[in-house]
């Protein structure tokens, strides 16, 4: 079961970042650095922990995001909508910058799990911030299905605690909330 769930999650993964960068490219979307940038750091981190708390094939997809979300980071310079980046953007950046020397200090994996949790789920907060200005600036279909498949990730999991399945269970209802911002504020203009 962990093994077909991962698979799936890992190829919700690949179906999810494929056409959200072809996307990039083609200018449908403009994704916020900052955001990226906070994910690409948070996944990593969040992937570690779980490799070590005995995840097993249950953090491959969450590697593999890792993997995408420093891809989309750097397309996003390239690519994105950075104009409005501002002093809270910052904020969120140097708060993703401050987790990992806490996770340092604290050495304890289920707290570091924690702080990065509450660390990538601000990272959301200036792409809902560009979805309220800009509602056609990011993918509901990519947000959905990152909900859906982190959901296969928390049944992938070989190993469950606190460590393992908090990130995966916080930021699919994250992207849920996501999905909703962008059906409200598109059906407001």
């Amino acid at each position: 079961m962990e093994i077909t769930s991962s698979f799936i999650a890992i190829l919700l993964t690949i179906l999810g970042f494929t056409p959200y960068i072809a996307m990039i490219f083609r200018r449908k979307i403009r994704p916020r650095i900052i955001s990226w940038c906070v994910w690409t750091l948070v996944t990593t981190g969040v992937f570690i922990g779980q490799m070590l708390d005995g995840a097993g094939v249950g953090s491959w997809p969450i590697g593999l995001s890792a993997l995408f979300s420093c891809c989309v980071a750097i397309l996003a310079v390239r690519c994105g909508d950075n104009s409005g980046v501002d002093f809270h953007d910052w904020l969120v950046f140097m708060w993703a910058l401050l987790a990992f020397p806490l996770w340092w200090l604290v050495g304890d994996p289920v707290v570091a799990v924690v702080i990065l949790t509450l660390v990538d789920v601000s990272g959301f907060i200036p792409t809902i911030r560009q979805i309220r200005d800009q509602p056609d600036s990011e993918s509901a279909w990519f947000f959905t299905l990152f909900a859906i498949r982190n959901g296969l990730v928390l049944l992938a999991l070989e190993h469950y605690s606190l460590t393992t399945a908090l990130f995966p269970a916080v930021i699919g209802i994250a992207c849920l909330i996501v999905v909703g911002c962008l059906l409200y504020f598109r059906g407001r203009y």
